[in-house]
């Protein structure tokens, strides 16, 4: 607030509540199968873990693509409704908040994995390290691109630490080769 302002303040918060609220809607799918998922694992049925894993990935990647993609469009009249006109909402600040929900999905999802199964070390270490490194990129970036520095450091740093080795992770654990599950993964983004 001290840097950019309290209306630049209470902005980012808008918009990062509103992108929120769709990763809240797709981790209530996530957690309701955490049950299914560590029973799986913890009976070494590794066909039915694999099914599983897949489905869940690539269930909740389809909804970060596609509840987003309308947001990505008329996500800024979402805002002006919500704030009665009140904020003038910030396009690219939107818009960098919903590439990073949709680009962290795959591994947060994934993450899931470990953590339901007690193997999480990983995922710690990542999450953490991830959250420092973003911390750090925002403070550089932030005088260039303003407030959506923000999330394009998180997606950076994320890129860096998170995309590749959690998702290996989890791949490791539910016997998922993962080569080809990666490959079908990240080529289906551009699809």
């Amino acid at each position: 607030a001290r840097v950019a302002g309290a209306a630049a303040l209470a902005l980012f918060v808008t918009s990062r509540t509103l992108t929120n609220s769709v990763r809240q809607i797709v981790n209530t799918f996530v957690h309701s199968t955490s049950t299914d998922l560590t029973r799986l694992e913890a009976l070494r049925d590794e066909a039915q873990l694999r099914l599983a894993f897949r489905l869940v990935i690539f269930v909740t990647a389809g909804a970060c693509v596609a509840i987003p993609g309308s947001l990505w469009y008329e996500g800024t009249a979402v805002l002006e409704v919500w704030t009665r006109g009140r904020l003038a909402p910030d396009l690219w600040l939107l818009r960098a908040f919903l590439a990073w929900l949709v680009l962290q999905s795959p591994w947060i999802t994934a993450s899931s994995i470990p953590q339901y199964t007690n193997k999480h070390r990983l995922v710690a270490v990542a999450f953490f390290t991830s959250n420092v490194a973003g911390l750090a990129l925002s403070a550089l970036l932030f005088p260039r691109f303003g407030l959506a520095g923000i999330p394009i450091s998180f997606i950076v740093a994320e890129g860096v630490v998170c995309y590749h080795w959690v998702i290996r992770d989890a791949c490791r654990i539910a016997t998922q080769p993962y080569f080809s599950f990666a490959l079908k993964l990240w080529e289906g983004w551009h699809v």
